[in-house]
Protein backbone atom coordinates (compact mmCIF):
# COMPACT_ATOMS: atom_id res chain seq x y z
CA UNK A 1 0.00 0.00 0.00
CA UNK A 2 1.64 3.61 -0.96
CA UNK A 3 1.00 6.78 0.64
CA UNK A 4 2.02 10.11 -0.52
CA UNK A 5 3.62 12.36 1.67
CA UNK A 6 3.05 15.81 0.60
CA UNK A 7 5.14 19.09 2.06
CA UNK A 8 3.75 22.26 0.50
CA UNK A 9 6.05 25.54 -0.02
CA UNK A 10 2.93 28.07 1.46
CA UNK A 11 3.92 29.90 4.12
CA UNK A 12 0.30 30.54 5.19
CA UNK A 13 -2.23 28.28 7.61
CA UNK A 14 -3.83 27.57 4.19
CA UNK A 15 -3.16 24.78 1.27
CA UNK A 16 -4.05 27.14 -1.56
CA UNK A 17 -1.44 27.69 -4.08
CA UNK A 18 2.19 26.71 -3.16
CA UNK A 19 4.66 23.63 -4.82
CA UNK A 20 5.32 20.21 -3.53
CA UNK A 21 8.62 21.26 -2.27
CA UNK A 22 9.12 17.68 -0.71
CA UNK A 23 7.59 14.84 -1.42
CA UNK A 24 7.97 11.24 -0.47
CA UNK A 25 6.16 7.79 -1.10
CA UNK A 26 5.39 6.12 2.31
CA UNK A 27 5.41 1.99 1.40
CA UNK A 28 3.95 -0.10 3.59
CA UNK A 29 3.96 -4.31 2.91
CA UNK A 30 1.65 -5.68 5.17
CA UNK A 31 2.27 -9.22 4.31
CA UNK A 32 6.18 -8.61 5.12
CA UNK A 33 5.81 -5.91 7.85
CA UNK A 34 8.23 -3.86 5.60
CA UNK A 35 7.80 -0.30 5.31
CA UNK A 36 9.96 1.85 2.79
CA UNK A 37 10.06 5.70 2.47
CA UNK A 38 11.10 7.07 -0.92
CA UNK A 39 11.94 10.89 -1.36
CA UNK A 40 11.17 12.26 -5.04
CA UNK A 41 13.73 14.91 -5.83
CA UNK A 42 11.50 18.43 -6.67
CA UNK A 43 13.33 19.44 -10.03
CA UNK A 44 12.19 15.48 -11.39
CA UNK A 45 10.67 15.98 -15.02
CA UNK A 46 7.57 14.11 -15.46
CA UNK A 47 4.38 14.36 -17.82
CA UNK A 48 1.96 16.66 -16.14
CA UNK A 49 -1.78 16.26 -17.63
CA UNK A 50 -2.74 19.70 -19.17
CA UNK A 51 0.83 21.02 -18.78
CA UNK A 52 2.73 18.68 -20.90
CA UNK A 53 6.27 17.69 -19.39
CA UNK A 54 7.51 20.45 -16.01
CA UNK A 55 9.28 19.71 -12.64
CA UNK A 56 6.99 17.44 -10.54
CA UNK A 57 7.35 20.16 -7.73
CA UNK A 58 4.74 22.78 -9.63
CA UNK A 59 2.32 19.90 -9.94
CA UNK A 60 0.49 20.79 -6.86
CA UNK A 61 0.18 24.25 -7.86
CA UNK A 62 -1.66 23.21 -10.83
CA UNK A 63 -3.81 20.56 -9.42
CA UNK A 64 -3.60 20.69 -5.89
CA UNK A 65 -3.05 16.95 -4.37
CA UNK A 66 -5.46 15.43 -6.97
CA UNK A 67 -3.35 16.58 -10.00
CA UNK A 68 0.23 15.57 -8.28
CA UNK A 69 -1.42 11.63 -7.04
CA UNK A 70 -2.80 11.02 -10.43
CA UNK A 71 0.70 12.28 -11.61
CA UNK A 72 2.46 9.95 -9.23
CA UNK A 73 0.27 7.61 -10.40
CA UNK A 74 0.86 7.76 -14.20
CA UNK A 75 4.34 8.54 -14.42
CA UNK A 76 5.81 6.10 -11.62
CA UNK A 77 3.07 3.50 -12.48
CA UNK A 78 2.30 3.27 -8.74
CA UNK A 79 -0.56 2.99 -6.94
CA UNK A 80 -1.45 5.52 -4.21
CA UNK A 81 -4.44 4.72 -1.54
CA UNK A 82 -4.17 8.10 0.41
CA UNK A 83 -1.96 11.49 0.82
CA UNK A 84 -1.51 13.84 3.82
CA UNK A 85 -0.56 17.02 2.66
CA UNK A 86 1.22 19.59 4.82
CA UNK A 87 2.46 22.96 4.67
CA UNK A 88 5.22 25.12 6.10
CA UNK A 89 3.19 26.50 9.17
CA UNK A 90 2.32 22.92 10.05
CA UNK A 91 5.54 21.37 9.75
CA UNK A 92 6.53 23.59 12.67
CA UNK A 93 4.05 23.40 14.62
CA UNK A 94 4.26 19.98 14.55
CA UNK A 95 7.63 20.25 15.49
CA UNK A 96 6.98 22.73 18.59
CA UNK A 97 4.74 20.51 19.72
CA UNK A 98 7.18 17.69 20.07
CA UNK A 99 9.66 19.71 22.01
CA UNK A 100 11.90 19.94 19.25
CA UNK A 101 13.71 17.32 17.30
CA UNK A 102 17.53 16.61 17.65
CA UNK A 103 19.84 16.75 14.35
CA UNK A 104 23.19 16.71 14.03
CA UNK A 105 24.44 20.07 11.83
CA UNK A 106 27.80 20.88 9.80
CA UNK A 107 29.13 23.45 10.29
CA UNK A 108 28.41 24.85 6.81
CA UNK A 109 24.19 24.01 6.74
CA UNK A 110 24.62 26.08 10.44
CA UNK A 111 26.08 29.10 8.41
CA UNK A 112 23.74 28.57 5.85
CA UNK A 113 20.29 28.64 7.81
CA UNK A 114 21.93 32.02 9.56
CA UNK A 115 23.17 33.74 6.12
CA UNK A 116 20.32 32.50 3.46
CA UNK A 117 17.49 32.04 5.65
CA UNK A 118 18.29 34.44 8.64
CA UNK A 119 17.50 31.94 11.18
CA UNK A 120 19.84 31.53 13.96
CA UNK A 121 20.35 29.49 17.02
CA UNK A 122 22.20 26.35 15.88
CA UNK A 123 25.84 25.34 16.09
CA UNK A 124 27.33 22.35 14.09
CA UNK A 125 26.94 19.35 16.10
CA UNK A 126 24.17 18.10 17.57
CA UNK A 127 21.24 20.78 18.07
CA UNK A 128 17.47 20.13 19.75
CA UNK A 129 15.35 22.06 16.94
CA UNK A 130 12.76 24.37 17.22
CA UNK A 131 10.03 24.08 14.52
CA UNK A 132 10.98 26.61 12.39
CA UNK A 133 14.68 25.52 12.35
CA UNK A 134 14.01 22.16 11.55
CA UNK A 135 11.80 23.83 8.64
CA UNK A 136 14.68 26.07 7.37
CA UNK A 137 16.87 22.61 7.91
CA UNK A 138 15.33 20.91 5.11
CA UNK A 139 15.31 23.65 2.78
CA UNK A 140 18.60 23.84 2.96
CA UNK A 141 19.58 23.25 -1.10
CA UNK A 142 22.32 25.69 -1.89
CA UNK A 143 25.24 24.33 0.11
CA UNK A 144 25.23 21.10 -1.99
CA UNK A 145 22.98 18.95 -4.13
CA UNK A 146 18.87 18.31 -4.34
CA UNK A 147 19.90 14.72 -2.97
CA UNK A 148 21.36 16.30 0.53
CA UNK A 149 18.44 18.30 0.70
CA UNK A 150 15.93 14.90 0.35
CA UNK A 151 18.27 13.22 3.21
CA UNK A 152 17.82 16.06 5.14
CA UNK A 153 14.07 16.14 5.23
CA UNK A 154 14.55 12.18 5.58
CA UNK A 155 16.27 12.98 9.24
CA UNK A 156 14.02 14.97 10.27
CA UNK A 157 10.98 12.77 10.03
CA UNK A 158 13.12 10.27 11.43
CA UNK A 159 13.93 12.51 14.29
CA UNK A 160 10.00 13.11 14.60
CA UNK A 161 9.04 9.46 14.34
CA UNK A 162 12.05 8.63 17.44
CA UNK A 163 10.30 11.06 19.17
CA UNK A 164 6.83 10.17 18.91
CA UNK A 165 7.97 6.07 19.50
CA UNK A 166 9.05 6.91 23.28
CA UNK A 167 6.35 9.45 23.80
CA UNK A 168 3.54 8.27 26.73
CA UNK A 169 0.70 7.25 24.91
CA UNK A 170 -1.42 9.67 26.76
CA UNK A 171 0.20 12.67 25.26
CA UNK A 172 -1.06 11.25 21.63
CA UNK A 173 -4.52 13.05 21.70
CA UNK A 174 -2.77 16.54 22.64
CA UNK A 175 -0.07 15.82 19.93
CA UNK A 176 -2.75 15.01 17.20
CA UNK A 177 -4.98 17.98 18.17
CA UNK A 178 -2.24 19.79 17.79
CA UNK A 179 -1.54 18.61 14.49
CA UNK A 180 -5.26 18.41 13.45
CA UNK A 181 -5.60 21.74 11.54
CA UNK A 182 -1.96 21.50 9.89
CA UNK A 183 -2.95 18.27 7.69
CA UNK A 184 -4.96 17.62 4.74
CA UNK A 185 -5.99 14.44 3.29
Amino acid sequence: VHYLLIGIDNRTDTFEGGRSDALMIFSVNETSGRIVLSSMPRDTLVYINGKGYDKITHTYAYGKAKLLVETVERNFDINIKHYFTINFAGMEKVIDALGGVEIELTQKESDHMLSFFEVGGTTAGVNNLTGKQALTYCRIRKIDSDFERTRRQYDVLMAIYDKVKVMSPVKYPSLITAMYDYFYT
